[in-house]
């Protein structure tokens, strides 16, 4: 997460149901509804979001886990 500027245990004091909320959230927003949400609200979206599929594969992009494609 460091490498987007986000600090290690960011939501160390979350729930995971916390969590799972904001990703779903997020996972269905199209680009222009993160345009027009507020900043605040934008950025922890997208932290939440991140911080899902940096923690569980160290260093590897989202878009590759998996898939096999670069």
């Amino acid at each position: 997460m460091r490498k987007v500027g986000l600090p290690d245990g960011l939501f160390t004091d979350c729930s995971e149901k916390l969590m799972a909320s904001w990703r779903a959230r997020a996972i269905k927003m199209y680009p222009s509804s993160f345009r027009d949400t507020a900043e605040d609200v934008r950025i922890t979206l997208l932290a939440a979001l991140y911080s899902f599929h940096e923690g569980p594969r160290q260093g590897e992009h989202p878009l590759q886990a998996g898939d096999g494609q670069a």
